[in-house]
Parts: structure tokens; C-alpha cells; sequence
């Protein structure tokens, strides 16, 4: 499985970090083509890549959930 990550240099570095610690992977930055932005792509095994996705999956399900904010004109006073 190959995952990109694109965006301002600071996000894309921290998410980068976030996944090289969680998941002992390594992605490989570029620079944009266009702009000030970064590139960062991973190359995971399968494998590794279902253990990722079930960690995610189960953190959700502990995760407490937040009521949706109001539209209209209650959602104003």
C-alpha cells in the first residue's frame, strides 16, 4: 500500500513523525511541484497496513463522540 501526504511543510512533517513513531515506518519527503508545499510517501506492507487500520478503527470506537453543531437561527442566539 502507498500513502501520500501533501500540504505546508509543518502539518505534513508532524503527521509524517506521528506515523514513523506509531508504526515504525519510514516516508520519503519531496517538494511540491508547485508552491512551498511538501510531498511525503510511505510504502507499507499489506500487512502493516491492516494493523494500522484496525488500531484507527478501534481508537474510534473508544473515542467519545461530540453533539453536531446547530444551523439556523437558534444555532445564532
Amino acid at each position: 500500500m502507498k500513502i501520500r501526504l501533501m500540504g505546508s511543510p509543518d502539518l505534513v512533517r508532524a503527521w509524517k513523525s506521528a506515523i514513523e513513531t506509531s508504526y515504525g515506518i519510514h516516508g520519503q519527503e519531496y517538494p511540491s511541484r508547485r508552491g512551498s508545499d511538501l510531498r511525503v510517501y510511505f510504502d507499507l506492507d499489506d500487512r502493516l497496513a491492516a494493523k494500522a487500520i484496525a488500531s484507527f478503527q478501534s481508537a474510534a470506537a473508544t473515542t467519545t463522540e461530540v453533539a453536531p453543531r446547530r444551523k439556523g437561527k437558534r444555532a445564532l442566539q
